[in-house]
């Protein structure tokens, strides 16, 4: 019996499949090999007691307008469940809204080089996912839900809109039935958003790996939920920053932000501490 917890996905862009592994006790064990095409981004969901894993396709060797999968659990592996539209999917995160479970996916370009193609929402209904509806994005490399005191948001890195880097990023709000518009937020060459919470106050740190004037030692930023919008509330300093991540170690938080190149590759990845 395979335990979910402990499985490790593994992406690699260049390749045609990806491969789940599982742990036996002692090492990862090669489980399964799931047919993917560039694919990017996985996120495991549960939905109705029933166990479910998204995968974002980014490219086939040909297109970009090519199909994302959702995989279910029959009990022993994953089957394909169903295809879902994408356009360059990078991302993709799965969330509930009332009980309901929602599937968005962070469209990055078209096959025309079109940076401004929107990101998309899908509703779990009758038994499937359905087209919710799309949403303005550029260059869009990540998407991430939170939820603050009963209402939730869905933030869209957008790395790139086709002439700049300097290019906003976008935050969306659930009103009943849709997401608007919520906030624009000044992003350079955003990678990665990351939600997370400190004594009750809700944060959002966004990873930014470049500016238009070239340079990849970059500020990335953390806002803080604050009444009506999010406001910034401290600046980082970061070299091409693609992710960011906290943890909670011997009651203190953590934020890690992985730096990736200031005109080399080597270089150090920075950990800071709340205090």
């Amino acid at each position: 019996m395979i335990t979910f917890d402990v499985e490790i996905l593994l992406t690699n862009i260049p390749l045609d499949e990806c491969i789940d592994q599982a742990w036996n006790g002692q090492r990862f064990l090669v489980f399964q090999k799931l047919p993917t095409k560039g694919a990017s981004h996985f996120k495991f969901f549960t939905l109705n007691d029933e166990k479910y894993l998204a995968v974002a396709n980014y490219y086939d060797g040909s297109t970009y307008s090519i199909k994302s999968v959702i995989y279910k659990w029959n009990g022993g592996k994953f089957n394909k469940f169903q295809e879902i539209a994408t356009e360059g999917a990078f991302g993709c995160t799965a969330f509930q809204i009332n009980n309901v479970t929602f599937i968005a996916f962070a469209n990055y370009h078209n096959s025309q080089q079109k940076y401004s193609v929107q990101s998309t929402v899908f509703k779990w209904s009758g038994g499937h996912f359905v087209k919710l509806q799309s949403l303005q994005s550029y260059g869009a490399f990540d998407v991430k839900s939170v939820t603050i005191n009963g209402h939730t948001f869905l933030a869209f890195s957008c790395h790139y809109s086709g002439s700049s880097h300097n290019t906003d990023s976008f935050i969306y709000k659930w009103d009943r039935s849709k997401f608007v518009l919520f906030q624009s937020i000044p992003t350079r060459g955003a990678f990665a958003w990351h939600p997370f919470v400190i004594s009750g106050h809700t944060f959002l740190g966004v990873a930014n790996y470049y500016d238009s004037s070239q340079k990849h030692n970059t500020q990335s930023t953390v806002y803080q939920a604050s009444g009506a919008q999010f406001t910034k509330y401290q600046e980082i300093s970061t070299h091409g920053a693609y992710d960011m991540t906290s943890f909670e170690y011997i009651g203190h938080t953590y934020l890690a932000a992985a730096n990736s190149y200031n005109q080399r590759y080597n270089i150090n990845s920075v950990l800071y501490k709340w205090v």
